[in-house]
């Protein structure tokens, strides 16, 4: 395997130098940015059909959408081989990064802890600004915050990363498990009421969203403060993954460390079981026919909240094999290209996706089904392929990137090559 770039974390590969400058083209991981690059993708196979679609469709597909044939295939697709591994995966990406900006600063002396608070703070003001003016379900708000309370960890040893980690990861869904035969009737009524919503309800979302921008803003602000209530539920999970992230650098796992026949062996023994298991989980689904909320919400459908962990292992172990094979290089340019640029082709799929089904652009809103979706989905990544390779090749930095270098730094980064 050539050499690989180093200083690469999961939003914009930032590390320091003796004079705390933005990392160079020559310190780059490219297995890490193509990692990423897929990740990109997966997460926006999700996060359309919020985009495009009242947000209860999201966890129960039989709402406001045709839910047979090709849809119900696109449903087992998406929650069995993309749902929550792809954030997984991102959130490890970006705990590997912590390590690898904090070992290289120390190295040269340099202090790493003002300058991550610094980028976590302004991560955390990013997404505010995406989740309340652009869309919101916004995950960068959550990334900003529990950065910020998972920097200390660091220098801690793998074994207790790894152990703390899957303690943090687990720590809900098995919550929910144990609590599910005693939940109290105030609680049941509200879980039904997310997964069943009235027909007024519905009809409220479409309304506001294939409407103006105003009546898009008033609907946003409703539901980004909705995603904020639950930031400790989400963003426990996400901590864990970082954790794990971290070890996983330091054992050279994420970074693509280890040898060919260590990745193989990785991803069959958790892409294997794991995806059985969440067929199966899935199958449980199915057949409840949507009916049982509770049920559904907090028994069967953890078992992907509970094995997309090992199986986001698997990816990255098979991601990694990929990356090491002769075939389809300028394919892997290109999602490298996508990685590098992750952050702004992250807010660029907002941005998108939003002129498509909101009604101040193509007014699409709770017109498609759900593997229409999709393939919307793929037509904006494809455009994202060719664009951020384009991009990168007149420009050292992705736009936003660029912006956030800067204030980090406080000094105006070189953008053209």
């Amino acid at each position: 395997m050539s050499s690989e770039q180093q200083g690469n974390d999961v939003i914009d590969g930032y590390v320091s130098s003796p004079t705390i400058t933005p990392v160079t083209e020559e310190e780059r991981f490219l297995s890490l940015d193509f990692i990423r690059g897929i990740a990109v993708f997966g997460i926006l196979l999700m996060n359309v059909q919020v985009f495009g679609n009242v947000f209860a469709s999201y966890v129960n597909p039989t709402v406001n959408d045709d839910f047979s044939g090709i849809n119900q295939v696109a449903w087992f697709f998406t929650h069995i081989f993309i749902e929550q591994k792809f954030y997984t995966i991102f959130s490890m990406l970006f705990g590997a990064g912590i390590v690898l900006m904090a070992e290289r600063a120390t190295l040269r002396g340099v202090s790493a802890g003002a300058y991550h608070y610094r980028r976590s703070i302004l991560l955390l003001i990013f997404g505010l600004c995406h989740g309340f003016f652009i869309w919101y379900g916004d995950i960068l708000t959550i990334y900003g915050f529990f950065a910020l309370l998972v920097f200390g960890g660091w220098q801690s040893s793998p074994r207790r990363l790894i152990v703390v980690g899957i303690v943090l990861t687990l720590m809900v869904s098995l919550m929910m498990l144990a609590g599910s035969s005693e939940i109290d009737e105030d609680s049941v009524r509200e879980i039904e009421r997310n997964f069943f919503p009235s027909l007024e309800m519905i009809e409220k979302e479409v309304a506001a969203y294939r409407g103006s921008w105003i009546d898009n803003q008033v609907e946003r602000v409703e539901g980004m403060i909705t995603m904020l209530s639950f930031l400790v539920f989400v963003g426990i999970r996400i901590a864990g993954c970082m954790l794990i992230g971290m070890a996983l650098y330091k054992l050279g796992i994420i970074n693509g460390k280890r040898s060919t026949g260590f990745y193989r062996r990785l991803s069959a023994i958790c892409l294997v079981p794991g995806l059985i298991a969440i067929a199966y989980g899935a199958n449980l689904i199915y057949q409840n026919e949507f009916k049982d909320a509770v049920k559904i919400q907090m028994l069967y459908g953890q078992i992907n909240f509970l094995v997309s962990l090992p199986v986001a292992l698997g990816y990255i172990g098979l991601f990694h094999l990929f990356h090491r094979s002769d075939c389809c290089a300028i394919l892997k340019k290109k999602f490298e290209a996508v990685g590098q640029m992750a952050f702004t082709n992250y807010i660029l799929q907002s941005v998108v996706c939003t002129s498509i089904f909101y009604g101040f652009g193509f007014g699409l809103f709770s017109s498609l089904e759900r593997f229409e979706m999709l393939v919307v989905a793929v037509g904006v990544f494809l455009l994202q392929l060719f664009w951020s390779d384009w991009w990168l090749s007149r420009f050292r930095f992705g736009p936003i990137e660029w912006l956030w270098r800067s204030l980090v730094y406080f000094k105006l980064q070189r953008l053209r090559v």
